[in-house]
């Protein structure tokens, strides 16, 4: 959910928040193996040097800089992995399948028809915004609260002043 010039601030804002959404004591079990991933980025991103060296291998650009193997980076860097204290690249035969476009909901309903923006990640990854807010309006609120829909502010102050008359 980072932007990859995000401040320290915001990398800080966002690890609380997610650190409240899947924390053991909140989200149980399941949040445990979550939390861990989570702690371990944020371990990485919060340290000037661990940071420095994971966009070194990142590249500005969103590709990875490697001799024998470049591929584009989808944000979170799916081709890397941390292993024994380094970041190396996977191979091609550890990939296991192909990033979907869509987050863990899946592709949106046939019935509910496209418009405006399209998320960029998340549960709804690759939905409009139109299409979260008639589908799960409790998202929308939750998003409009948040640093990560910043960018579709002016979109969902909309449809959240449309549903509330």
């Amino acid at each position: 959910m980072l932007h990859p010039a995000a401040t320290s601030d915001v990398i800080n804002a966002v690890y609380r928040q997610l650190a409240k959404q899947y924390h053991p004591d909140h989200a149980g079990p399941e949040g445990q193996q979550r939390m861990s991933e989570i702690n371990e980025a944020y371990a990485i991103l919060s340290n000037p040097e661990k940071r420095a060296r994971y966009d070194e291998i990142v590249g500005v650009s969103g590709k990875i800089e490697s001799a024998t193997y470049a591929q584009k980076s989808a944000p979170g860097a799916t081709n890397l992995k941390y292993e024994a204290g380094a970041w190396t690249v996977r191979e091609p035969a550890e990939q296991t399948r192909e990033a979907s476009p869509y987050g863990e909901a899946g592709p949106p309903p046939a019935y509910l028809r496209p418009r405006g923006s399209v998320i960029s990640f998340g549960r709804y990854r690759g939905w409009t915004v139109s299409q979260v807010a008639e589908y799960d309006r409790n998202y929308v609120e939750w998003l409009s609260r948040t640093m990560a829909g910043r960018s579709y502010q002016s979109e969902l102050t909309q449809i959240l002043s449309q549903t509330a008359r």
